[in-house]
């Protein structure tokens, strides 16, 4: 049969009814099961027969397709509210659609974006008997990471450096994109993860293997690979995301680090939460004003500006640091309160630039004790590895003394629980 497009012109009415006045005019007193694939009326049929759902609770198992929906005005959400108001859970079917050997293969999901634009939708009513207590009472996605490590910032504090010193190690797995910041995006603090910009970084991948020989190929096999995965789903998903650690071979942590993360509030860890079992959280800080300097210079650099950095000028200056994207960095207190009302203690550890700057080799064993993984020191040559560097230019006087007293009487940036002794802004 062919895919159904309605048109405009040469309209044909076809003859229908609604459910519920069949199912009453044939005289039937049992009802197990409703299929239904109406092309995008799903939502309107699904309401003609909320009289037999109540009466009879029976399974559904609909074709969702979620650009069809809106040609009758109704949306994922409409499905949702009502189905998950009398009681109904969601599966999405993941086996092979429509495949000569039934391959049927069900996952729980909790809302109906996690299933995708496509796909078949298995309704069942909790409460519902006939099916095992492993379907019934099956609400959380089984979580496929034991333990997940994440990095949250903050941004030019030394992450970078603290990635350096750790990529190697035996215990933890990085994959290929240091920075995934998939618990930001699917939140909303970020849109970097749509499709479009995750098949840019494929293609850059496809074009630096494609003109290398055989052997270069085959060495780079699993890193094109993770990119074709990472690029693949239109829409992103904690399976998305867990399977993107697939070539983890035993190591203890999977690890990502973004400097998003310490913005989320408890939206954001509870859906970390429903991805691993365990998770360990490094927050690092550095003197307000000088990585405010160093993030300023950075920002001038990626936008191609460096060399322009203070030819600018103060007004430019000024008007950044009044950006929100910009100054959420600075804002230590806020971002702290949000970590601590999501995670335990022994869960967050706070490190400081100036710490590891002093004592490389302290901290960097104290952040494997906290880990739980072998205690290694790196070699003198990575401890002394300069990344993400930006050109050396001091801040004028005007823009210092502006940039202190923004951050000196702004509460959301020191408070009485975070400080170092070296640093030029003390707490409030």
């Amino acid at each position: 049969m062919s895919y159904f497009v309605p048109s405009n012109v040469n309209d044909v009415g076809v003859e229908s009814i609604l459910v519920g006045d069949w199912f009453q005019d044939n005289c039937i007193d049992s009802l197990q099961l409703i299929k239904i694939d109406v092309e995008g009326a799903e939502f309107e049929v699904i309401k003609s027969c909320l009289h037999l759902i109540k009466k009879y609770r029976p399974v559904f198992y609909i074709e969702i397709c979620r650009e069809q929906l809106l040609r009758f005005n109704a949306n994922y959400e409409d499905i949702e509210v009502l189905l998950k108001q009398n009681g109904y859970e969601f599966f999405v079917n993941n086996g092979k659609r429509n495949s000569s050997n039934d391959d049927f293969v069900i996952k729980h999901i909790n809302s109906l974006d996690e299933g995708g634009n496509f796909f078949d939708l298995l309704a069942i009513h909790r409460d519902d008997k006939r099916y095992p207590n492993y379907i019934k009472f099956n609400k959380e996605k089984p979580k496929m990471l034991e333990n997940l490590f994440l990095s949250v910032g903050a941004m030019k504090a030394g992450t970078t450096w603290l990635y350096e010193q750790l990529k190697d190690h035996p215990e933890i797995h990085f994959t290929p994109e240091k920075e995934i910041h998939y618990f930001a995006n699917k939140i909303g603090i970020e849109k970097q993860l749509n499709h479009r910009n995750r098949i840019i970084k494929l293609k850059e991948v496809l074009q630096k293997t494609a003109s290398g020989n055989p052997k270069f190929i085959s060495q780079n096999a699993e890193e094109i690979s993770w990119y074709a995965e990472y690029a693949r789903e239109k829409e992103i998903s904690n399976e998305w995301y867990e399977n993107l650690f697939r070539f983890n071979t035993g190591k203890k942590f999977c690890a990502d680090f973004s400097n998003l993360y310490c913005q989320m509030d408890e939206n954001g860890w509870g859906n970390v939460r429903k991805v691993t079992k365990n998770v360990k959280v490094i927050y690092t800080l550095r003197d307000p004003l000088e990585r405010l300097w160093s993030h300023y210079k950075f920002h001038m650099k990626w936008v191609n500006r460096e060399d322009e950095a203070l030819d600018a000028g103060f007004e430019h200056f000024k008007n950044l640091l009044d950006k929100d994207f910009f100054w959420v960095n600075a804002e230590y207190a806020k971002n702290y309160e949000l970590l601590k009302n999501s995670l335990n203690n022994d869960e967050l550890m706070i490190l400081y630039f100036e710490d590891f700057r002093e004592n490389p080799i302290e901290m960097l064993h104290e952040v494997q004790k906290f880990l739980g993984i072998k205690v290694i020191t790196p070699e003198q040559s990575k401890l002394d590895k300069k990344v993400n560097k930006t050109k050396n230019f001091g801040m004028p006087a005007e823009w210092k003394d502006y940039a202190y007293k923004k951050l000196s009487e702004n509460k959301t940036v020191i408070n009485n629980q975070l400080g170092h002794e070296k640093w030029s802004i003390k707490s409030l």
